[in-house]
């Protein structure tokens, strides 16, 4: 239980050094780290929850309040919560990587580039340009070597 809130709190810690930084480095990208923090924030919901239904289960751990109609919004509160710590566990490495993917700026814009060739694969278009601008700078190129070539050549004879 101890390495999920050090965890957040050293996220935390490194999320508010890089905004009082006021040097912005390039390879510090600040979405990386919020990206971390939601997911540590996510996992602490979701072992809390767990503890729980399993201090219950086991020791049969109950809250209780003085008051009947409380104790009543309590148990569906903690039902509740017991729920979605149930389905965060099962989910966890889909929406981990699902977040990785999508915040991530790299993994974002070939995700988008993926996705827009399977849409114009499924929906026929060929709207995809080619791009003769590498090849003609290539042509410039050997043409601009080739013409030096000729020209040391026909200086040295």
């Amino acid at each position: 239980m101890l390495p999920a809130p050090l965890a957040l709190v050293l996220t935390i810690c490194a999320i508010v050094r890089l905004k009082q930084g006021g040097i912005i480095y390039r390879s510090s990208d600040i979405t990386a780290p919020c990206a971390i923090l939601t997911i540590l924030v996510l996992q602490f919901a979701e072992k809390t929850g767990m503890l729980y239904m399993l201090l219950e289960a086991n020791f049969g751990f109950e809250i209780v309040m003085g008051d009947r109609a409380g104790e009543e919004v309590l148990q569906r509160c903690i039902a509740l919560w017991s729920e979605a710590a149930r389905h965060l566990c099962l989910w966890a490495p889909f929406y981990i990587s699902v977040l990785f993917l999508v915040v991530m700026r790299h993994y974002r814009s070939r995700i988008i580039g993926a996705i827009k060739k399977i849409f114009g694969m499924c929906c026929g278009r060929k709207d995809e340009r080619v791009d003769y601008s590498s090849e003609t700078m290539r042509s410039i190129i050997a043409d601009q070597n080739r013409a030096r070539r000729f020209k040391s050549f026909r200086d040295g004879v």
